[in-house]
């Protein structure tokens, strides 16, 4: 179980500044951080589909970055907390 967490915190530390989803499934016997892995998800997915639709400056893109940073920093505090 450690080990699962050390790898979610590398990957979530690797993404840093990147705009890619996170792999669901490296935790599936926690369903709290699956949940959170999942809105992440789903708020990386919608900001990309309307980056790749209009552009970085977009208004709405950088408003969804507003809402996706806080998460992801929200799961690598949560990866530390748990991890350590």
């Amino acid at each position: 179980y450690l080990y699962m967490l050390e790898q979610m915190r590398e990957q979530v530390k690797s993404i840093e500044g990147q705009n890619i989803v996170l792999p669901a499934n490296l935790l599936p016997d926690n369903p709290n951080v699956a949940l959170e892995i999942s809105e992440y998800n789903k708020l990386q997915t919608k900001r990309n589909a309307m980056a790749a639709n209009s552009n970085e400056q977009n208004p709405l893109v950088q408003d969804l970055d507003v809402f996706v940073h806080p998460v992801k920093q929200h799961l690598f505090l949560g990866f530390l907390i748990h991890g350590t």
